[in-house]
């Protein structure tokens, strides 16, 4: 696993913020906000072109705290892992949880007024991958936040973390 990649200057100011995310958010300015409200205004969005390095700070920042790490398809989540040759397992031990877009999609879509217990149970096993971790980190950041809204709105109101849209 290489834990020692050289972050690109933009890639260093992101996972800053991201380190600092707790202490930024506990300020005076922030503590009459909701959670949804602190996390949409503290949210970080970078959508660079292609092969600036999305991928690259997703795995680091990944590999480095507890996350909850977006992707799209096992494709893409091969793609993270192989820009810092690290293995699910790598994750695992940061306390990193993976997730996709589609299990995303589908868990929110039991959370209905009419939802069955057990479905409840799935809902909030989903939630629960998410909403202690240090980041919320979303590979592919623009087409969710274009394509699928609903889901970074959900990130907003259940995240403690930093919400993180790359590109």
């Amino acid at each position: 696993m290489a834990l020692d990649i050289q972050l690109k200057p933009w890639q260093k100011i992101v996972y800053d913020l991201v380190e600092q995310h707790e202490e930024l958010v506990n300020g005076e300015s922030m503590i009459s906000l909701n959670t949804f409200e602190v996390n949409q205004q503290s949210r970080i969005s970078v959508a660079l072109p292609r092969a600036m390095g999305h991928s690259t700070l997703a795995a680091y920042i990944a590999l480095h705290m507890p996350t909850a790490l977006i992707y799209r398809n096992l494709a893409d989540l091969n793609n993270i892992l192989d820009t810092c040759n690290a293995t699910t397992d790598d994750l695992k031990k940061s306390g990193t949880e993976t997730i996709s877009w589609y299990e995303l999609t589908y868990y929110i879509s039991l959370a209905t007024p009419t939802t069955s217990a057990e479905r409840d149970v799935e809902f909030q096993s989903i939630k629960k991958k998410i909403e202690n971790k240090k980041a919320v980190v979303v590979d592919n950041g623009a087409k969710v936040q274009r394509n699928l809204p609903q889901l970074v709105d959900f990130f907003l109101v259940i995240s403690k973390g930093a919400v993180v849209l790359l590109g």
